[in-house]
């Protein structure tokens, strides 16, 4: 969920009685910077 005026999106991953925070992406600056750390997990 994206909200207006607020440029970042929070990146993670539901996991068996947990939530795996993978990174608050700023969206202005390098969207893509955190496709990295998913595709090592």
């Amino acid at each position: 969920m994206f909200v207006k005026h607020f440029p970042f999106a929070l990146v993670y991953r539901p996991d068996e009685g947990e939530i795996i925070v993978i990174a608050l992406a700023h969206l202005s600056r390098v969207p893509e910077y955190w496709l990295a750390r998913v595709q090592e997990r």
